[in-house]
């Protein structure tokens, strides 16, 4: 007997999930959105829609979902289908450059390298 699908809440709550799962793992990781004002700025929406979501009274809209991907290299197969990694390679290599910038800076201050 084939399996039921999913009702369009059930696959929209789990869309609301993994929104809300990157986003807290951008804001711990990323200075330049920390806020739910700054997050809202870059997705183009009020950071009142996004409690809303954190309190399971909405979800994000297509075009929520859009902005999040291109602003933040997020997978589209992973948010909308949780398939694959949550980053696109253009996320990677742009942690890995600020790895290398923290680590220099830090051999700078402890005087390791010089300028």
């Amino acid at each position: 007997m084939p399996t039921l699908k999913k009702s369009k809440s059930e696959g929209a709550d789990k869309v609301r999930e993994r929104v809300l799962f990157a986003m807290k793992r951008i804001m711990m990781s990323n200075r330049a959105v920390r806020t739910r004002k700054a997050w809202g700025e870059r997705i183009h929406t009020d950071p009142s829609r996004i409690n809303s979501w954190e309190n399971m009274n909405g979800h994000p809209t297509v075009e929520n979902l859009v902005d999040m991907c291109k602003e933040f290299s997020i997978s589209p197969d992973w948010l909308l289908l949780g398939k694959g990694e949550m980053f696109g390679s253009a996320e990677i290599i742009k942690r890995i450059e600020d790895l290398e910038t923290r680590v220099a800076d830090v051999e700078m201050h402890m005087n390791l390298r010089k300028k």
